[in-house]
């Protein structure tokens, strides 16, 4: 559940940027920071509704910054990793045997 989480914060903070990025590219004599973000919706969305069908004026929190996004990945790969070194040095361990 954590790991979904963060997985659908990550594609909104990706969505967002590349929003914010799009919006720059057409209008680049207004700064973004001075125009409303009502319409980037920055929080969950209830599984099985999509972002447009919830309301473009709620702005919710984000479970996780990108920051905190990047962490817990690289955490969650560095685990993973020292996991399959574990692994392989066992198999390679049984199969010298």
């Amino acid at each position: 559940q954590i790991l979904y989480n963060i997985k659908q914060e990550y594609k909104r903070m990706q969505k967002r940027r590349h929003l914010e990025n799009s919006f720059q590219q057409t209008d680049p004599c207004c700064s973004t920071d001075a125009q409303p973000h009502a319409f980037l919706l920055t929080g969950p969305a209830l599984p099985g509704t999509s972002s447009a069908a919830s309301s473009p004026l709620k702005k919710e929190q984000p479970l996780f910054t990108l920051r905190q996004v990047g962490m817990i990945c690289e955490r969650l790969l560095k685990e993973r990793e020292e996991k399959i070194r574990e692994e392989y040095e066992e198999i390679l361990t049984t199969k010298l045997a």
